[in-house]
């Protein structure tokens, strides 16, 4: 099948850069990976607490628009008006 010759040294440098090479780019692709699911938690949280803000402005609009203070009824059929204080 093959013959038993022993390697070169240029044969053995290039399988140890390939190695090295390997193994870098397994490094690479797994930090990146990890900073890819952090990203991916904090827009999930950004997400979140924009939809809170967004609740919490609503709330605010809406308690402004809110009539305060008692409203007087003086006779039936008519609309209520605001009593000054």
């Amino acid at each position: 099948m093959g013959t038993n010759r022993p390697r070169s040294s240029a044969a053995r440098a290039n399988t140890l850069i390939l190695a090295v090479g390997a193994i870098l780019l397994a490094l690479i692709v797994g930090l990146s990976y990890r900073e890819w699911q952090r990203y991916t938690r904090e827009r999930a949280d950004v997400t979140r607490l924009r939809t809170v803000l967004a609740s919490g402005d609503d709330l605010m609009v809406r308690l402004l628009g809110a009539p305060t203070g008692p409203v007087a009824f003086l006779l039936p059929r008519e609309r209520p008006t605001r009593v000054g204080m």
